[in-house]
């Protein structure tokens, strides 16, 4: 694949999920296609796959990315002693993709 970081697109947590056992499914099946990858079985299978959910999923995969985004600005203040920044940024993704992310304090 171009992209070698298509894996943050399979960025759903397991609070995601109705359960456990839907999670640890969908953990099985990320572990699964990057194992395929590597061994270089079913490649254009696997990469059509994940061009669908990455299509699927677009809106799931920013709100997870802004999720991240804002957790690490909070983390990065709560290292430095200050409180975590109030308002609005556009965030460029790695992805392509801008988006907005609101900071709370």
């Amino acid at each position: 694949m171009e992209d070698i970081l298509w894996f943050h697109s399979y960025n759903k947590r397991e609070e995601d999920f109705a359960s456990l056992r839907e999670y640890n499914d969908y953990l099985e099946e990320v572990e699964d296609m990057i194992f395929n990858l590597i061994e270089g079985v079913d490649v254009p299978a696997i990469e059509a796959k994940i061009a669908e959910y990455q299509r699927e999923n677009a809106e799931q995969i920013m709100n997870a990315h802004a999720r991240k985004a804002e957790e690490y600005a909070a983390a990065l203040a709560a290292s430095k002693g200050q409180p975590a920044q109030t308002g609005v940024d556009l965030v460029s993704l790695s992805s392509g993709f801008q988006i907005f992310l609101h900071f709370n304090s």
